[in-house]
């Protein structure tokens, strides 16, 4: 059996170092105790990309040796016992039982074969509906380009939030 080895592209290594120096700076931030007022879970970085498959982290400086050994023993037993060859079988417990035939990536809901747990974007028993919330629509798509307009966020708040907002636009074909 032979192994191949990976050699980094100039690419990755371009994201890498965009990494790092995000790294850099939020322990610098920390450590200066500058107040953090924009609070993100994602920036936009046009040359660092998300899920490269694995995940970055790091300790902070304060977190002692101890700490750092728990954590990465139950990020191991987490690792082997949750994620990898992890399988489940959604159908499993609809076998022989009525169930909804569930659309758009969706599977049956273990617990109510009638229900389906449907993927981000969609909703309803089938997974065929967009999901309510205080934001996002439906948007007739036309031969020429068109813009989308919209206000994102709560404007009656006046404070920075801790929660997010999902807001879902399908663009619908004629």
């Amino acid at each position: 059996m032979s192994t191949k080895r990976e050699i980094p592209s100039p690419k990755s290594m371009k994201r890498v170092k965009a990494q790092a120096e995000d790294i850099v700076e939020d322990i610098e931030e920390e450590i200066g105790g500058a107040n953090r007022s924009k609070r993100q879970a994602v920036t936009y970085r046009p040359d660092v990309k998300l899920w490269d498959g694995r995940v970055n982290y790091y300790f902070n400086s304060t977190v002692g040796h101890a700490v750092r050994s728990v954590f990465k023993k139950a990020a191991d037993v987490w690792q082997r016992d949750t994620c990898i060859d992890f399988t489940y079988d959604p159908y499993e417990n609809c076998e022989g039982v009525p169930s909804t035939r569930c659309e758009n990536g969706g599977f049956p809901h273990p617990r109510d074969c009638k229900k389906c747990v449907c993927p981000g974007g969609y909703a309803g028993d089938r997974c065929n509906e967009r999901p309510k919330g205080k934001c996002g629509r439906t948007v007739k798509a036309k031969q020429d380009w068109n813009i989308l307009n919209d206000t994102l966020g709560d404007t009656t708040v006046h404070r920075s939030l801790e929660d997010f907002t999902i807001c879902t636009y399908w663009i619908e074909v004629r």
